[in-house]
């Protein structure tokens, strides 16, 4: 016949197992990979930036909207130093960026593969 304790120990023992086999195990495991490989590239897919406050407006110059005025604001706070350029990027049919400004920096290089142009603002002067 079995004792008090052994009785114990039978209805512990697969409690546990259940307890620990119905844990999400695999995803426990794929959280502590995402992070071991974000801390051996050094944080890096953080990016370069990140975006404070974005607002654009776009102002219709005819009614078919084929002119149009497209003005963008966007605050920035670089997450690494010694930034010295930036990449902007418009896309759209005809004749886009006629009167392209920005500030603080220059525009000093532009290239268009399909129908997005990619501007490149120099910080230094």
């Amino acid at each position: 016949m079995e004792s008090e304790n052994e009785r114990k120990v039978d209805y512990s023992l697969p409690r546990i197992l259940t307890m620990v086999l119905g844990l999400p195990w695999f995803e426990i495991v794929g959280e502590l990979w995402k992070v071991g490989k974000k801390l051996m590239r050094g944080l890096s897919n953080e990016g370069m930036y990140e975006v404070l406050d974005y607002e654009t407006t776009l102002e219709l110059k005819d009614k078919r909207g084929e002119n149009a005025i497209v003005r963008k604001r966007e605050r920035v706070r670089y997450l690494q130093d010694n930034i010295i350029a930036y990449e902007d990027q418009a896309w759209g049919d005809g004749e886009i960026l006629i009167d392209y400004k920005c500030t603080p920096g220059k525009p000093v290089d532009r290239y268009t593969p399909g129908n997005k142009t990619y501007i490149l603002i120099r910080y230094r002067k």
